[in-house]
């Protein structure tokens, strides 16, 4: 009785909502018509509530001029594909819609707290995230991060540099935190190698009876073996085929291990050639190599602070390059969000970042923050603020010269500067070299420091060496 008086009082708010479904319905079919009412009815309310037939039945006549009966209505219901026609319909838009809006909801939460958590680590020490491989990247998380950014910065714009820098880090640490998942530890290759160690006992023992070596106590555990193995002992040969095929169940084992192992070795290198390509050809040519050095740390610290010193105390002069004026020293130059979104659309993604740990890869898909970041390098350009230091802090890395490095001039400096200031150079490059092709700047003869012109300057050089 209860549940009929609770279907009796629910069956009315749940015909509602299917005369809603019914009033949304765009296709024009008939078979389409009904299979997309039943099919959002069902998503929406779990089943077709009761009487919801009979009003299907009353629409469809109405709207098709039909008089269709109940069993031929529920005969035209196909079954809801991903790939169908279906996927365009009013209610797979509203489903999908809604999906969007989960994932927006989840990214903007997780992004809130990133953005708190990065407070309390300063700029210059952040430590990048994992890179991402594009079969694992997560499109719809990107997406959702994007619009989150959008709603934070759209009422509380950023006001500086270090501000784009947080949101920035902020969507890497979020994008992190969504998608990475707990692996658990493979023991694949442990089972696998103790089923060598087992058939490899087991073949000892076998060998050691075929060669009438074995111990008498050991007797019964052989013929539990060969009994394993299906052994008649009236059958000729019985001993040599058990030995035969251990060896090949042996074998066997081995090669899933050396498959599985070259697989894996595979996917690595793939990896590393999409993310890090100079290191995966370094690969290639030094394969187990190690560098020898002749001198300990503190050595080499006091080298490099002593080169760096002098070199940073050195007076700097201009006097042998002659001035030219071209009466637009004083124009400020015009950078447009078209002109950065090109600048942007050929930064490579997963180069090394400084030490503010982002990546050219997120300063690319987060366009939130584009016209924002577009307005504070003009400002930087145009000298209205100075950055703070972390700005023009890099991390330097020595790399060896060769494979035997005696003293500390063995080694190369190469320092990582944050990708911010290296966006900011790159904008300057680039008005710079248009500001001197467009005044002549540069001597005819001078093939140096022009686009294209690599290649004729070696000419040039070398053919200067041959007068």
């Amino acid at each position: 009785m209860t549940i009929q008086l609770l279907g009796i009082l629910l069956s009315p708010t749940n015909l509602h909502s299917l005369s809603a479904i019914i009033d949304d319905a765009i296709c024009v079919s008939e078979a389409e018509w009904v299979s997309q009412i039943v099919y959002a009815t069902k998503q929406r309310i779990g089943r077709i509530p009761r009487g919801g037939w009979n009003l299907i039945r009353e629409k469809f006549n109405s709207k098709f001029l039909k008089s269709a009966s109940l069993s031929q209505l529920k005969g035209m219901v196909k079954p809801m594909r991903v790939d169908s026609n279906y996927g365009s319909n009013c209610h797979q838009k509203q489903f999908l819609e809604s999906s969007e809006i989960s994932t927006f909801r989840k990214c903007l939460e997780e992004l809130n707290i990133q953005i708190k958590n990065i407070e309390s680590i300063p700029r210059d020490s952040r430590k990048p995230t994992p890179k991402i491989q594009n079969k694992y990247l997560k499109t719809d998380i990107l997406t959702g991060l994007n619009s989150a950014i959008y709603y934070i910065t759209k009422d509380n714009h950023p006001n500086d540099i270090n501000s784009i820098s947080d949101i920035l880090y902020a969507a890497q640490c979020a994008y992190l935190s969504l998608t990475m998942r707990d692996k658990a530890q493979s023991t694949w290759v442990e089972n696998i190698e103790k089923k060598i160690s087992k058939l490899s006992a087991e073949l000892e023992i076998v060998n050691s009876h075929s060669n009438q070596t074995l111990p008498p106590s050991e007797k019964q555990k052989v013929m539990d073996v060969l009994c394993r193995y299906g052994y008649k002992k009236t059958k000729k040969g019985e001993l040599s085929r058990i030995q035969i095929l251990l060896q090949d169940l042996i074998r066997i084992k081995n090669k899933k291990i050396e498959v599985h192992n070259s697989r894996k070795q595979f996917c690595k290198d793939n990896q590393c050639f999409e993310l890090n390509r100079k290191k995966f050809y370094r690969d290639l040519t030094k394969k187990e190599e190690v560098t020898l050095y002749g001198f300990d740390d503190e050595e080499c610290v006091s080298f490099w602070q002593k080169v760096w010193s002098e070199r940073n105390g050195r007076p700097q002069s201009y006097d042998v390059v002659g001035k030219r004026t071209t009466c637009a020293e004083h124009m400020l130059p015009e950078f447009t969000e078209e002109f950065f979104g090109n600048v942007i659309k050929y930064l490579p993604d997963w180069k090394a970042c400084g030490c503010d740990g982002i990546y050219n890869f997120f300063i690319k898909k987060m366009e939130s923050l584009h016209g924002f970041l577009c307005h504070e390098i003009t400002r930087i350009i145009n000298g209205e603020y100075m950055p703070e230091s972390w700005f023009y802090t890099g991390i330097t890395y020595l790399i060896p010269k060769k494979d035997d490095c005696e003293t500390p001039k063995d080694l190369r400096p190469i320092t990582c500067m944050p990708t911010l200031y290296k966006l900011v150079t790159k904008c300057v490059n680039v008005k710079l070299a248009d500001f001197v092709e467009a005044f002549g700047l540069i001597s005819d003869n001078q093939l140096g420091t022009r686009k294209v012109m690599i290649l004729g300057s070696i000419d040039e050089y070398l053919s200067f060496e041959k007068r």
